[in-house]
């Protein structure tokens, strides 16, 4: 995100330069909440294992395989502004720093980290974001996918404020988020091998 904001202010700086009359405004919309909910992946695991699936179900293009559902739970929720519903907003902030390459910055979905940057490395551990797989699959991400209003999340993109399923928060101050994630192939020609991806979130509400 830091690399796109940067690169954004390039470009504007030399539009400015050539053109300092265009005139052209940009207008940026948000707004600070009271609201709070304490959030946690369901069953208490943050690690969510996908099925193995075999190369030949994500051999076309955008084909998608071993979909797994998950869900958030928001609860103890106090909403101030009129709010009443809850939602996630997936990024590609993580363990490995704001800059880190865990989400495909042209469709959102999350980048195989299994990839071995040093094929001298043989050990890996689910839990550790630093230790790598040999022999990863290749042209193979993980897609998630909203479960209240089915549309495919775009981690890091703003178009999640708008397509996100909001969930009504009960009169326990608790909601549910449902969500679940799979494999797809964008290029196909999946090559088997070890899958990770990784995302963090955030709440935002309605």
């Amino acid at each position: 995100m830091k690399k796109s904001i940067l690169t954004a202010a390039v470009v504007f700086a030399l539009s400015a330069a050539s053109s300092a009359y265009a005139g052209n405004t940009i207008t940026f919309l948000g707004e600070i909440t009271d609201s709070t909910c304490d959030v946690s992946v369901e069953g208490g695991n943050s690690t969510i294992t996908l099925p193995s699936v075999s190369k030949s179900l994500l051999s076309a293009t955008n084909s998608t395989a071993g979909r797994v559902s998950f869900a958030l739970l928001a609860e103890n929720c106090a909403l101030g502004n009129g709010k009443s519903k809850v939602a996630a907003y997936f990024n590609g902030n993580g363990a490995e720093g704001a800059d880190a390459n865990n989400i495909d910055s042209t469709t959102g979905y999350l980048n195989n980290l299994a990839t071995d940057p040093n094929p001298t490395n043989a050990a890996y551990d689910a839990d550790d974001a630093t230790t790598y797989y040999q022999d990863a699959a290749t042209n193979v991400q993980l897609r998630l996918i909203d479960g209240t209003s089915n549309a495919v999340i775009k981690a890091g993109f703003a178009d999640q404020v708008d397509d996100a399923g909001y969930v009504t928060v009960d009169t326990s101050n608790n909601a549910r988020l449902p969500y679940s994630v799979e494999y797809i192939s964008v290029a196909g020609s999946a090559t088997p091998g070890p899958v990770k991806g990784m995302v963090v979130y955030d709440l935002m509400y309605q």
